[in-house]
């Protein structure tokens, strides 16, 4: 049976069949294909290395074809609002708290004393995705915002 498809179609890269050949992005191969290479380290924006998990090699990739979103990215729910506003003394553009936040009263004191204190210019949150640095920090913020503490509070996305 003649497959639907020709080679001369395909560009180079690695690729699966499911009843047509599927290109399997990321994964690379030397032209035998005897030597496999998967994404390692070095994102510049434009290049990041492959490491062969065959034969230790490195090489360099065009990271240009990852650089920009596939499609429309849903709007952001920590965006901050265009304008500032005067928030009890201060004026920012904070963002809403997430409705369903849940209190971390020791997190947030702790936080409140590390943002409070001028010998710490840069803060950074750790943790992996989705457990509430945002939401934490919004939440603190919101409060010293409150206090007037600072005349100014910019909220900026790392997303947007």
């Amino acid at each position: 049976m003649r497959a639907s498809w020709d080679r001369e179609d395909l560009t180079d890269g690695v690729y699966v069949e499911f009843g047509a050949p599927r290109r399997v992005d990321l994964l690379y191969s030397d032209p035998d294909p005897t030597d496999f290479f998967v994404p390692n380290s070095g994102f510049t924006g434009r290049h990041f290395e492959v490491l062969s998990l065959v034969t230790d090699r490195r090489e360099i990739k065009d990271a240009t074809p990852y650089c920009d979103p596939v499609g429309v990215l849903p709007p952001s729910e920590t965006e901050g609002s265009g304008e500032l506003d005067v928030h009890v003394r201060t004026f920012s553009n904070l963002p809403k708290s997430a409705p369903d936040y849940v209190n971390r009263t020791e997190l947030e004191e702790r936080l409140y004393q590390e943002v409070t204190n001028d010998r710490h210019p840069v803060i950074t949150l750790v943790g992996r995705g989705g457990i509430g640095k945002t939401s934490l920090a919004l939440t603190v913020l919101t409060r010293i915002a409150g206090e007037g503490f600072f005349d100014v509070i910019l909220w900026f996305s790392a997303r947007d």
